[in-house]
């Protein structure tokens, strides 16, 4: 859109700025005048350069903008129409002419610079209300003043009918400008917004991401008993045991990994190496009762302590800590508890062995004591 003749001022401004601004700046500023021409800001801004503007901070264009204003405003104030308005009024109150000044068009181009020049009509009145009241000699000059001013005007009202569509204009952009920061500041609002909801529903997915992996990763251990079939772990054919229940227990919460007849063969294949395990175990048992011994266990910082089975049922153990009486106890997982002869606490494990409170780590083998 052509801007026309009475915003040549304003035209000149924009150009002006190109010089000193960025092309955006300049383009916002064009815009901005788009906008007082009937165009709404949002047009106006969608002009400006495919979006463009929000290079631009905010207050960067007002602030040109008002310097341009004060000096249209300065250039308004120097105008002598407020003054000779003043001074005429004041000529007829105080001056006795003979014939009473009088003319419209000063009185309105007066009360158009006061507007535009922020000037106080009322103030510039008494001003010459008083001077005029209180040296008659002035007045004589003073109706000079007035009628010359008259006598111009047709030519010096020109400057000031220029002036008042520039002044209007820029305002005009100001608001239009003040708009499209209150529109770029929503914008970055609604933006910043969506990307926080984008961020945290990223990160949320990314978790889930996470737990189903870790889910995964979880079922496929319940599945394996590679992890319990280590030579330490053959050392502890009870825990193993735990362990295999423990799989077969948390397996059945993988029905999202494996179908059902896989978790049900994993469970069988559990099961069936539970029963080779005790199997084995009863079979160590019935070894050391056969063959009539004990076998020894070794536990750091214990003294020698012998197990020995019980010939009339192989589910019972005689437990000798050095020198000390027996203890009996079943055999299991927790192999069993009881006191010893001194009165002391003793809970025999897999792999470790808890007296008086304390723990000994070691364990027990079925190879028969000498």
């Amino acid at each position: 859109m052509k801007l026309t003749s009475p915003n040549a001022g304003f035209v000149r401004l924009v150009a002006d700025a190109t010089e000193k601004w960025p092309k955006t700046k300049a383009i916002l500023l064009a815009g901005a005048a788009l906008a007082t021409l009937s165009v709404s800001p949002a047009a106006a801004l969608s002009l400006s350069g495919s979006g463009q503007y929000v290079l631009i901070p905010y207050g960067s264009g007002q602030d040109i903008l008002y310097s341009e204003l004060r000096g249209i405003r300065d250039r308004i104030r120097v105008m002598p129409f407020v003054k000779a308005d003043a001074y005429m009024a004041a000529i007829n109150e105080y001056c006795f002419p003979e014939e009473e000044l009088k003319n419209d068009d000063l009185e309105s181009v007066a009360t158009t610079q006061g507007i535009y020049g922020e000037q106080d009509l009322l103030k510039a009145h008494e001003k010459a209300e008083t001077h005029l009241r209180g040296d008659q000699n002035a007045c004589s000059p003073a109706r000079d003043f007035v009628e010359r001013v008259i006598d111009e005007l047709p030519e010096t009202r020109l400057a000031l009918d220029q002036f008042v569509p520039e002044y209007r204009l820029i305002e005009a952009a100001i608001a239009a400008l003040d708009e499209a920061d209150a529109v770029y500041e929503e914008q970055q609002a609604e933006e910043k917004a969506a990307n926080q909801k984008r961020e945290a529903a990223l990160l949320h997915a990314e978790a889930v991401k996470r737990q189903q992996q870790r889910h995964i990763e979880d079922c496929a251990s319940y599945a394996d008993v590679a992890d319990i079939s280590t030579p330490e772990w053959q050392k502890q054919p009870h825990a193993r045991i735990v362990q295999l229940n423990s799989k077969s227990r948390q397996i059945k919460s993988c029905g999202d990994v494996f179908s059902a007849a896989e978790i049900a063969a994993k469970i069988s294949a559990h099961k069936a190496l539970e029963d080779k395990i005790r199997a084995e175990l009863s079979g160590e048992t019935r070894e050391a009762v056969k063959a009539g011994k004990s076998y020894e266990c070794k536990f750091k910082g214990l003294a020698k302590i012998i197990i020995s089975v019980d010939r009339n049922d192989a589910s019972l153990r005689w437990l000798t800590i050095g020198k000390a009486e027996p203890v009996r106890y079943f055999v299991g997982n927790i192999a069993g508890s009881a006191k010893t002869a001194d009165g002391k606490q003793v809970t025999i494990y897999a792999d470790h062995i808890e007296l008086d409170g304390k723990s000994y780590q070691g364990s027990c083998s079925t190879e028969t004591a000498e």
